[in-house]
């Protein structure tokens, strides 16, 4: 129902974050596949951390669902570079078939690495040349309130570089 409890709640995440709407998921799972099929649009290539939730936990929906190709960066640590990212732009360019990268996710704190932040400099860095690029990013912040309570960035700046962001309302909220 239009104007209840959740629209009043998903106004306050927006504010929240400084982003311009939010919606109310069911889960992280279906929120993350959800964003990266909106952002990635026609282009069907995603850079994710190797990792990540969405690359080992989903059962391969996003390529089941949405028909993504993840590219994953990163096997052993938070934080893929920058010259890891222009490398794959590099070579999707390169090849005798252009298939273009639409996306890339980008998972802090990491829950496989004890809770290890990603490089927030490189993040940056990362979130602007993808800008420059046209290609969507995401967070997958899923613990974003405590990296935030670690850290003293707020969860906004945290969103800031992101064109879309999911977080979690159980994850030691």
């Amino acid at each position: 129902m239009l104007g209840g409890e959740v629209e009043k709640f998903e106004r306050y995440c927006a504010e929240l974050l400084d982003k311009e709407m939010a919606v109310f998921m069911p889960s992280g799972t279906l929120a993350n596949q959800l964003a990266l099929r909106q952002i990635a649009g026609e282009k069907r290539r995603v850079i994710v951390p190797g990792l990540s939730h969405v690359y080992n936990d989903t059962g391969d929906a996003s390529q089941n669902l949405s028909n993504l190709n993840l590219i994953p960066l990163a096997h052993d640590r938070a934080t893929f570079t920058l010259e890891e990212v222009e490398a794959v732009i590099e070579r999707t360019a390169g090849g005798r078939v252009t298939a273009e990268v639409g996306a890339i996710l980008i998972e802090s704190p990491v829950r496989r690495l004890s809770g290890e932040m990603v490089d927030w400099e490189e993040t940056k860095r990362i979130a602007s040349y993808a800008k420059e690029k046209g290609i969507g990013t995401h967070l997958d912040g899923a613990r974003m309130f405590i990296a935030s309570a670690y850290t003293g960035i707020s969860p906004a700046e945290y969103a800031e570089p992101f064109d879309m962001v999911y977080f979690s309302l159980w994850k030691i909220l």
